[in-house]
């Protein structure tokens, strides 16, 4: 004969039971220090290189800023392509030149200017006199 606690525990006789149990295989034991080092430097890889990227996007930004700053405030930026104005601006050099007035200039400014006509391009001279 079968009492109340088979019922309760086991359910009606002849039924399933509504908890089942799955056999599992046993849990590996983990070396935690195996997979701390082990990730350790993927972490650090990855993190050097969203510094590199978040650097390279800074100056590619800072770049592109201050060279849309020149226009707006309308100066010119120039590569001096010739070694012409000596050790004071030398072949390589980036210049930023600005549209004044002729008649603000005076000897010593050093100024761009379209080369005379039947010639392409541009010249930068520094001025050493100025005839009335």
């Amino acid at each position: 004969m079968t009492s109340i606690s088979d019922y309760s525990e086991n359910g009606w006789p002849g039924e399933a039971s509504p908890v089942r149990t799955e056999a599992r295989p046993p849990a590996l034991p983990l070396d935690e220090d195996r997979l701390v080092t082990a990730s350790r430097p993927r972490r650090r890889a990855h993190s050097v290189l969203q510094l590199v990227k978040k650097a390279l996007l800074a100056v590619l930004l800072a770049g592109c800023l201050g060279y849309g700053a020149l226009f707006a405030l309308h100066l010119a930026p120039l590569v001096m392509v010739t070694g012409s104005m000596g050790h004071k601006i030398p072949a390589g050099s980036l210049v930023v030149d600005r549209a004044i007035p002729p008649s603000e200039l005076k000897v010593g400014d050093v100024i761009t200017f379209q080369k005379p006509i039947g010639e392409h391009g541009l010249d930068t001279h520094r001025i050493i006199g100025i005839d009335s």
